[in-house]
């Protein structure tokens, strides 16, 4: 969680998910249907206990694999952008620019540990060990 990203001294608690658009189950919806129903589906699962329990906001980031960011999630970086350009000497477009791109190589570097593990020798497997055939998938 952080705090202050809503208002002073309030614990906003955020929550990623990625869902893939040209899944076979998605099909037939539009994308902004997909991004409601994944921020909705988010909320009910942890919003009710965040205001109630940890007394914070409850905010879903949720991230399409074709790069597309939901309304909510949107609006987080968009405020991530303007606190950091008030507090920097650079323009909140360039701040936009940036929170955008830190985002995208996260989340890539999460899909990458995720494939291929850690750089841990300890527990570092084989490549051809692991299956990456997407082709079954698609």
């Amino acid at each position: 969680y952080c705090v202050g990203l809503w208002g002073s001294l309030q614990k906003a608690f955020i929550d990623v998910r990625v869902f893939h658009p040209g899944a076979p189950s998605y099909k037939n919806t539009p994308i902004k249907t997909l991004y409601k129903q994944q921020e909705a589906y988010k909320k009910r699962a942890y919003g009710k206990r965040v205001l109630e329990v940890e007394r914070g906001s409850f905010s879903p980031f949720v991230v399409s694999t074709s790069g597309g960011l939901a309304p909510e999630s949107d609006r987080i970086v968009r405020t991530l952008a303007a606190k950091l350009a008030t507090k920097s000497t650079i323009t909140y477009q360039e701040a936009v620019s940036m929170v955008r791109v830190k985002l995208r190589f996260a989340l890539l570097r999460t899909c990458l540990v995720a494939l291929r593990g850690t750089r841990d020798r300890t527990s570092a497997k084989r490549l051809d060990a692991v299956d990456i055939n997407l082709v079954n998938y698609m």
